[in-house]
C-alpha cells in the first residue's frame, strides 16, 4: 500500500499548487472579500475595476487549468490502479486460509477508498472552478451596473432643469 500514499500524497501535492482562490478556508475569507467586493466605493476608477476583473478571469482561468490536472493525475493512477487491481484479485483467489484471504480483502477496500478520495478530490476541483467562474461573472455584472451609474450620474443633467 506505499503505492497508495505516494498517489495520494500526488494529487494533495496538485491541490496545494493550486493558484487563485485557497482551498485553506482561513485563506479563502480574506481572498475572497479582496477579490469580490460587495460593492464599489466612488474612489476605485474604472482602471482599477479593469484591472480586477482581469485579475477575476486569470483565477478562474487558474481554476479550470488545475481541475483538469487534477483529472489528468487521477486517469493516470486509474491505469496504474488497473494492474494493482489485478494482482490483489489474483491474490484473493489464490488465498490459503482466512487471514491471507482477510488480507486481500483489506487490501481491496483500501484501493476503493483511494478511489473514493480522489473522486472527491476531482469534485473539489471541479466544484470550486465552477463557483469561481460564476462569482467572476457576478462580479462583472456589478461592475457594469457601477460602471453604468457613474456614467449616467445623477441623472439631474438629463433632466432639463
Amino acid at each position: 500500500m506505499a503505492a497508495f500514499s505516494t498517489i495520494h500524497t500526488g494529487i494533495d501535492g496538485l491541490m496545494m499548487q493550486a493558484e487563485g482562490l485557497s482551498f485553506d478556508l482561513a485563506s479563502l475569507e480574506g481572498q475572497w472579500r479582496q477579490q469580490y467586493p460587495a460593492s464599489y466605493e466612488a474612489s476605485v476608477s474604472v482602471s482599477d475595476m479593469a484591472t480586477a476583473a482581469r485579475e477575476r478571469w486569470q483565477s478562474a482561468m487558474n481554476a479550470f487549468r488545475q481541475t483538469m490536472r487534477v483529472q489528468s493525475q487521477i486517469v493516470d493512477n486509474v491505469r496504474a490502479d488497473e494492474g494493482l487491481l489485478a494482482d490483489l484479485v489474483n491474490q484473493s483467489q489464490g488465498a490459503v486460509g482466512a487471514l491471507q484471504a482477510q488480507q486481500a480483502a483489506n487490501q481491496l477496500i483500501a484501493l476503493s477508498a483511494k478511489q473514493q478520495m480522489q473522486i472527491q478530490t476531482l469534485m473539489a476541483a471541479h466544484y470550486r472552478s465552477q463557483a469561481e467562474d460564476m462569482a467572476r461573472k457576478a462580479q462583472a455584472e456589478e461592475a457594469a451596473r457601477e460602471t453604468t451609474r457613474r456614467f449616467l450620474g445623477s441623472g439631474k443633467a438629463y433632466s432639463g432643469n
